[in-house]
């Protein structure tokens, strides 16, 4: 069960290993249509695979790639497995999760990880029947820099997913994993399907969470964060600059700095962008500030 570029570098992984593959689950989305993309679908058919989809595991009888199972792998898979999908591997369902649990379970956890955490990491996990709360097989951590951006971030658990794949590699062929480890959790954080804040900042928080909420939603092309200024919906990529003020500042105060950038104020300091998106179009600070001071 897969999906995207680690889905597809992890299903690489096991073609190339001497682990016997009898069948691929892509996400429904995913037909190998989309041009430039590596999708894992595609592979699946290039390499001969059985292609199955998520109702295949509620049939009964089961189809016959389903029968005689080590594991399940879900790497970026969409879906909740329940006890109909838990009960047909002999050994383990695993699935690769983009943080370092127990921390930020659930949905969302790249964006959380940059308005909530110093660091983050990959895990490789049992599936349990709760929301990635099985026991830790590995774990590679991963800092998180003061300028990472939902995507730059994203990219970094990327190439650190597949890296603990590969290592777990010779496990999953020769079926030996060590006992797990038991999620403590007193330590544990879980967010739910639901985008943090509804992707709205309120510039009444101080600068240090308005410049981690902006970098957050900060994936292009993909829509940035929002706010209010001037009464007007504005969406605000992460910050070019950013300050304290010496000031009182006006949470939701904006103007155009010396150097042509938009200065924006929140609760302790100012953000400054060269670039704002409005209905979904990018514009400069410039043509907003004089069209909105018109």
């Amino acid at each position: 069960m897969g999906y995207g570029e680690v889905g597809y570098r992890c299903l690489e992984c096991l073609i190339s290993s001497e682990a016997e593959i009898t069948g691929v689950i892509p996400r429904a989305s995913d037909n190998g249509s989309e041009s430039g993309a590596n999708s894992v679908f595609k592979l699946a058919l290039d390499q001969g695979i059985n292609i199955l989809s998520y109702k295949d595991g509620h049939e009964k009888p089961r189809p016959e790639p389903l029968t005689n199972l080590d594991y399940i792998i879900s790497v970026q898979y969409d879906r909740i497995l329940d006890e109909n999908w838990l009960s047909i591997p002999k050994s383990d369902t695993l699935n690769l999760h983009f943080s370092f649990l127990p921390r930020l379970r659930g949905c969302y956890p790249t964006k959380w990880a940059i308005i909530e955490e110093q660091s983050t990491g990959v895990t490789l996990h049992s599936v349990d029947t709760g929301i990635d709360t099985g026991d830790i097989l590995d774990q590679q951590e991963v800092p998180i820099t003061f300028d990472d951006t939902d995507a730059s971030l994203y990219a970094k658990l990327s190439i650190a997913a597949v890296d603990l794949f590969k290592r777990n590699i010779s496990n999953i062929v020769n079926n030996t994993f060590p006992k797990g480890r038991k999620q403590i959790d007193e330590n544990s954080s879980y967010h739910p399907k639901k985008m943090p804040f509804k992707g709205f900042l309120d510039l009444q928080n101080n600068l240090d969470f308005c410049d981690r909420f902006l970098r957050a939603f900060t994936f292009p092309p993909f829509p940035p964060a929002s706010c209010t200024l001037g009464g007007e919906k504005v969406g605000l990529f992460a910050p070019v600059r950013k300050g304290k003020s010496s000031k009182s500042t006006e949470p939701g105060n904006y103007y155009l700095s010396k150097d042509k950038l938009l200065a924006v104020e929140c609760l302790d300091g100012i953000l400054y962008f060269d670039v704002l998106q409005l209905d979904g179009e990018q514009t400069s600070p410039t043509i907003f500030w004089e069209t909105n001071q018109a």
